[in-house]
């Protein structure tokens, strides 16, 4: 397995000499298998996958079928409740769903009158007619319009494994219709990033994408929504608005963005990386 990692990190590809080898996944049903015996094997029927999500994705504390993604992938295990600024942040968003959905006079509400009912309570309203779990995106790819999707791993807002969750199931879904994902779909993880920009001070991670909303946190004299890269830098590969722009008029699809990181993030001062 180490192997496998040093190719991919050098190379971009886990093959290498003396390794079984390792298919690309892209348009087949196929994964690989480690452990006892190593090679590409066909992945579970979608029955027996839907199955297994059903199971797992029980919300038992509410008695309801869902995902509490608080409590998900990537940030902490099931059944944990986080601390800190992540479970402030948390619970900032709650109140902020709460104020929405059941109006001004639930103001007061807080994290401690939260209770396992509200979230059956908000399912059954749907107030927003939410259709988050509706992965069919042919409508919008035969519109040809394309999508660039990006989470920070370090969000402590909302947990990166819902939108890991939500390519998967898009890309299982569009895959049965014959759709090639990457025509119409582009996601990307960036490390060290927190919710939609930032990075903790002691990560010092580059995050700055040109993404929206992002220059709001760099500097202080910078208020705007967007502003480009600095010179040199104001291309595709590091705007993620040129990005999309080239990916509509143009089909230039982009294989990776590269996320700059300002020093004191001040876009006015040198780059750190």
């Amino acid at each position: 397995m180490q192997s496998y990692w040093v190719d991919f990190i050098k190379n971009g590809n886990p093959n290498g000499e003396g390794l079984t080898y390792w298919p690309p996944s892209k348009g087949n049903a196929t994964t690989m298998w480690l452990g006892d015996s190593w090679g590409a094997g066909k992945v579970a029927e979608t029955a027996r996958i839907d199955l297994i999500r059903s199971w797992f994705s029980q919300n038992v504390e509410c008695k309801i079928d869902t995902i509490d993604w608080a409590d998900g992938p990537f940030n902490g295990k099931a059944g944990s409740r986080r601390s800190g600024d992540a479970a402030t942040a948390t619970s900032d968003v709650r109140q902020r769903l709460i104020t929405i959905v059941f109006g001004p006079r639930l103001g007061s509400f807080t994290w401690a009158d939260w209770n396992p009912s509200l979230v059956k309570l908000s399912d059954a309203m749907n107030p927003g007619n939410a259709t988050a779990d509706n992965f069919d995106l042919s409508p919008f790819y035969n519109r040809g319009s394309k999508l660039i999707h990006y989470h920070g791993l370090a969000d402590p807002s909302i947990a990166t494994g819902s939108s890991v969750d939500f390519y998967k199931q898009v890309q299982r879904t569009l895959q049965s219709k014959g759709i090639d994902l990457d025509d119409l779909y582009k996601f990307y993880l960036i490390p060290g990033m927190e919710h939609c920009g930032s990075t903790p001070s002691n990560m010092e991670a580059p995050w700055y994408i040109c993404g929206s909303s992002q220059a709001s946190s760099i500097g202080s004299e910078r208020l705007a929504n967007h502003f480009h890269e600095r010179k040199g830098f104001d291309d595709g590969k590091h705007d993620s608005l040129l990005a999309m722009i080239g990916c509509v008029e143009n089909g230039t699809v982009p294989d990776y963005l590269v996320a700059t990181k300002f020093h004191d993030e001040n876009e006015w001062d040198c780059v750190v990386k």
